[in-house]
């Protein structure tokens, strides 16, 4: 991530986190624009009939939430990066604005989730890892262990089998 800010058409933008995509050529594509919210500043292009945000993009968020990936019919689709006001962060897949597909959740204290999502909610196969060296590998539902999985306390102790969100 550079953090350096950039101008387009008078506005001056610093942001890239992620470091997922190159200013430099995010300013060469087509259909560049910026797209100002009541809560949030867009750079990124757009579709050139809906005016949609669609293509590569950043959204910054008064919040300070930025949002730098895939755009498609005006939501976050596709590839993407987030960080959240609070520190945590999220790259992976997007679907219909949520996280789908293969992703890592990194809170800011230190636990991770890496693995599969469905509509924004931790579903199918992952690894959660906590900040005491608590770890559960296996199966996931509507963001619970749910499925065969094994989690292995920092004790030492391990429970390996079904489990029931």
């Amino acid at each position: 991530a550079n953090g350096n800010p950039i101008c387009f058409n008078g506005v001056e933008i610093t942001c890239t986190v992620g470091g997922e995509l190159d200013f430099d050529r995010l300013k060469t594509m087509d259909c560049l624009k910026i797209k100002k919210y009541n809560d949030a500043l867009y750079f990124g292009q757009v579709h050139p009939k809906t005016g949609q945000r669609e293509g590569k993009g950043i959204m910054k968020y008064k919040n300070e939430r930025v949002y730098e990936g895939d755009f498609f019919q005006d939501l976050r689709h596709g590839v993407g990066y987030e960080q959240y006001p609070n520190g945590n962060t999220y790259i992976g897949g997007f679907y219909e604005g949520k996280a789908h597909g293969n992703g890592v959740y990194k809170w800011s204290n230190g636990e991770t989730y890496d693995g599969e999502w469905r509509h924004g909610l931790k579903n199918g196969n992952g690894m959660w890892k906590g900040v005491n060296g608590d770890s559960y590998i296996g199966e996931w539902k509507d963001s619970r262990a749910d499925g065969y999985g094994v989690h292995v306390w920092s004790n030492g102790d391990r429970y390996e089998g079904e489990w029931k969100g």
